[in-house]
């Protein structure tokens, strides 16, 4: 599989290794990014207790930024593909995304209720992800989303 493909399309299937792969390339820029934008940034940098070591500007802000967002297309492609490998729809990675909506919860319970549910929700749901993508065999043989990615070597 091509690197264009494992990124950036959104169709067929990946084995785990091809997960692991991608999902790490993934972890890597966005820490990369994350970090240019705290060092970069001095009002970022003092909300975190350290010193810029250089200025972004507006322009490398931008540029950051859409990067930011590239990668974050990138982590959904690889997700997808490897839900797509369990015989699960892309449309399933939103369950994964429960514990973000149960920041919501702030204005309605107090800060350290929220706060605790939304961390038990993270661990929960993180756990299952990396159990359910990077872990379970996939779909042995064709499914509705393509041919199986390992072939015969299962």
């Amino acid at each position: 599989m091509s690197i264009r493909s494992l990124f950036f399309r959104f169709d067929g299937r990946i084995c785990r290794k091809d997960f692991w792969i991608g999902h790490i390339a993934v972890d890597v820029v966005m820490a990369a990014l994350g970090a240019a934008l705290v060092f970069g940034n001095a009002g970022i940098a003092a909300s975190v207790g350290v010193a810029p070591s250089f200025e972004l500007g507006v322009a490398g802000n931008v540029i950051v930024s859409v990067l930011m967002l590239v990668a974050v297309v990138a982590g959904f492609a690889v997700a997808i593909k490897r839900l797509h490998d369990r015989n699960r729809s892309g449309w399933f990675i939103l369950v994964f995304s429960i514990p973000g909506f149960a920041q919501g919860l702030n204005p309605v319970l107090p800060p350290a209720a929220a706060n605790a549910i939304h961390t038990v929700l993270s661990v929960v749901f993180g756990v299952w992800y990396y159990v359910e993508l990077g872990f379970l065999r996939g779909t042995v043989g064709d499914n509705r989303f393509g041919p199986d990615p390992l072939g015969d070597a299962r």
